[in-house]
C-alpha cells in the first residue's frame, strides 16, 4: 500500500507561502555570503525557489475545490427539483394510461424505486430515476399521449432537465475527488518547505555569531512575524439536516501542535460558534452532534475563516 502524502510543515499553507517568500528574499539579499559557502547558491537557484513557491501556491487547495463543488451543487438543484416534479407528473399520466392493476409495475419501470432516494438528494438515485423515466416515456410515448393525457412537449422537458442534472453532477463529482489533487498540493508544499529549511539551516550556521541575522533564517521567528498570536478567527455554522440552525451544539477546536489546549464553544440561536482572537494554524474541529463529526480546518491571519457542519 502506497504511503499517504502528509504535510511535513507545522503551519498552514498560507503561512508556508508567506514564510517562504520572506526567507527566499532574505537568502537573495545575502546571496554572496551563501555563495562563498556553497556554490549552488546562485541567482538561478533563487529563481528556482521562487518558481517552486508560485507553483505550489497556484495548485487549488481543498477550500477552493469545495467552493467549486458547492457552486455546481447549487446549480444542480433546480434541475433536480424539476426532475422530481416530472416524475410526479409522469405518475399521473400512468394513472390515465394504464389500468389500476398495472399502475404499480409501471411506476417502478418509470423510476419509482429510485424516487424516494432522489427526493432526499441521493444523486445516484436521481440519475437512475431519470434514466428509467426517459426510457419509459420513449417506450410508451404513443399510449401516454393518447386522449390528451401527456403533452407532446413533456418528453423534451424531461430530457432537458435530466441531461442538465447529469452534466452538473458529473462536474460535481470531479470537483469532489480531492485525494489525488490534495496529494499533489502536499507534495509541492513539502518540497518547498524542505528546500527552505535546507538553506535556512545554512543561514543559521553562517550567522551563528549574529543573533539578529540568524533570526532571518529561523522558521519560528518568521512564523511569528507573518502570523502574530491571536491574529485569526473562525466561525463554525452548525445546521440541522433541513438547513435550520442547530442551537446548543458543543464545538471544540484544538490546534495541531504539541500540548495545544482545547477551545470550547456552544452554538447560539443562529447555529453559530465564533472563535475570536485565536492563533493562525491548522485546527481539529469536533462538532458534538449525536454522532460526533470531526473536521480539519486551516485558519489564517487576516482571513475570517468559516466552516459549516450539518447533522446526520
Amino acid at each position: 500500500m502506497a504511503k499517504e502524502d502528509t504535510p511535513v510543515y507545522k503551519c498552514t499553507q498560507m503561512q508556508l507561502y508567506s514564510i517562504s517568500e520572506t526567507a527566499i528574499s532574505n537568502l537573495e539579499a545575502n546571496l554572496p555570503v551563501f555563495f562563498d559557502f556553497k556554490t549552488k547558491y546562485t541567482s538561478a537557484y533563487v529563481d528556482s525557489l521562487k518558481a517552486a513557491r508560485v507553483a505550489a501556491f497556484s495548485l487549488a487547495d481543498v477550500d477552493v475545490r469545495n467552493a467549486i463543488s458547492e457552486t455546481l451543487r447549487m446549480e444542480m438543484l433546480p434541475f433536480a427539483t424539476n426532475c422530481i416534479k416530472h416524475f410526479q407528473y409522469l405518475k399521473r399520466y400512468i394513472d390515465d394510461a394504464f389500468s389500476v392493476d398495472l399502475r404499480t409495475i409501471n411506476y417502478k419501470a418509470a423510476g419509482l424505486t429510485e424516487y424516494d432516494g432522489a427526493k432526499m438528494n441521493n444523486w445516484e438515485d436521481m440519475i437512475g430515476m431519470n434514466l428509467k423515466m426517459n426510457a419509459f416515456i420513449k417506450a410508451n410515448i404513443s399510449l401516454l399521449t393518447t386522449n390528451g393525457y401527456m403533452p407532446a412537449t413533456f418528453a423534451a422537458k424531461v430530457v432537458a432537465d435530466s441531461d442538465g442534472f447529469a452534466m452538473k453532477y458529473a462536474g460535481f463529482k470531479v470537483a469532489r475527488q480531492t485525494s489525488e489533487k490534495t496529494a499533489e498540493k502536499v507534495r509541492a508544499n513539502n518540497a518547498l518547505y524542505t528546500s527552505m529549511m535546507d538553506f535556512m539551516a545554512d543561514g543559521q550556521m553562517l550567522f551563528s555569531g549574529n543573533d539578529e541575522m540568524k533570526k532571518l533564517f529561523t522558521f519560528s521567528v518568521l512564523k511569528s512575524l507573518v502570523s502574530p498570536p491571536g491574529s485569526a478567527s473562525l466561525k463554525v455554522a452548525v445546521r440541522n439536516n433541513d438547513g435550520s440552525a442547530a442551537e446548543g451544539i458543543k464545538v471544540i477546536i484544538r490546534e495541531d501542535e504539541d500540548n495545544a489546549p482545547e477551545i470550547v464553544g456552544v452554538s447560539d440561536a443562529s447555529g453559530e460558534v465564533f472563535f475570536n482572537k485565536i492563533d493562525a494554524g491548522v485546527y481539529g474541529v469536533s462538532v458534538g452532534f449525536e454522532k460526533v463529526q470531526l473536521f480539519t480546518k486551516e485558519v489564517n491571519t487576516g482571513v475570517d475563516a468559516r466552516m459549516e457542519a450539518v447533522s446526520g
